[in-house]
């Protein structure tokens, strides 16, 4: 499949499937060492979505309570909010590598915690101390990386556009009230829009890492999905979902049903796609995105 990005860069990509997440998550990464590219993150998959086949994204929502003050994001000690992680160029995965998610299904089938009752892996059995709140305060990652972090107001900004186009990873983060607002399921893609049809839903816009990129998702969406619906999909409103713990799961994308999901399971399977660059001469736009011209994938 292909998929073009505002910055004049072409990506080409191949999906690597396995049955489980961590094996999905190694097989790509060898892939991405012997024949070069990165796992794509949702941002660039929405691009040309939707596809043939759902995808995994090297992407991850990760929420909790943050223990300290981040005055520049408007969050205060004891907030809940929601850290969008999109990966990149760097070929390296957020709170969630092959490894922890191992982990968290290991402990799962030991019965010693590992995933909560939404199957979100539970950090405080994969880390040592609390590693959300150094995510949304400084960037920092515990494997010593540090990555922008933006809120969603300076996404809606177009702050992010420079890491999209390059794929840079970074962070968004969203009041959990905020991201609460989003009415999950599968229901009218008017939801998602004001009465002129423009983009306000803040799941779709992080998601897709710019309310450009989000209007063209709605647009596809409209024009290809006869039914008028979209899945859009989260947790954070079900009863079993706890707000103050620091938790996170990968994000999903797949056909009208399905769509953009954010309640992924880490016991499901794994589709992530390797992607690489192509440079071509400026003054490229986007390409369409219809069924027929991604229907290599898979």
């Amino acid at each position: 499949m292909s998929m073009q990005l505002i910055s004049t860069v072409i990506y080409t990509g191949e999906p690597v499937y396995r049955t489980n997440i961590p094996d999905a998550q190694r097989a790509v990464e060898e892939e991405c060492r012997t024949k070069g590219g990165f796992v794509a993150p949702a941002h660039l998959l929405l691009e040309n979505w939707p596809y043939t086949e759902w995808l995994t994204a090297n992407s991850e929502d990760l929420s909790g309570v943050v223990a300290a003050d981040v005055p520049r994001l408007g969050v205060k000690k004891d907030d809940c909010v929601v850290a969008t992680y999109h990966g990149g160029n760097d070929g390296k995965w957020g709170l969630l590598p092959p490894d922890k998610v191992a982990r968290a299904l290991e402990l799962r089938e030991q019965k010693k915690g590992g995933l909560n009752d939404l199957y979100a892996a539970i950090f405080s059995d994969l880390y040592k101390g609390d590693v959300f709140t150094p995510l949304v305060t400084e960037g920092g990652m515990p494997d010593g990386r540090s990555v922008q972090v933006f809120s969603y107001e300076q996404l809606l900004a177009g702050e992010a556009q420079a890491h999209n186009a390059d794929c840079t990873p970074y962070v968004v983060v969203r009041p959990l009230a905020l991201a609460r607002k989003t009415i999950a399921g599968y229901e009218t893609i008017d939801r998602l829009t004001d009465r002129e049809g423009k983009v306000t839903d803040s799941q779709v816009i992080t998601y897709a890492g710019s309310k450009a990129n989000a209007q063209g998702v709605i647009q596809r969406a409209k024009d290809i999905f006869k039914t008028e619906k979209l899945g859009v999909w989260h947790p954070f409103n079900n009863k079993q979902f706890n707000p103050e713990q620091h938790q996170g799961r990968l994000l999903c994308l797949g056909d009208s049903n399905s769509g953009l999901r954010g309640d992924g399971n880490l016991l499901n399977r794994g589709r992530f796609v390797r992607v690489e660059a192509e440079p071509r001469e400026r003054g490229l736009v986007h390409a369409s995105a219809t069924r027929e011209n991604v229907g290599s994938v898979g």
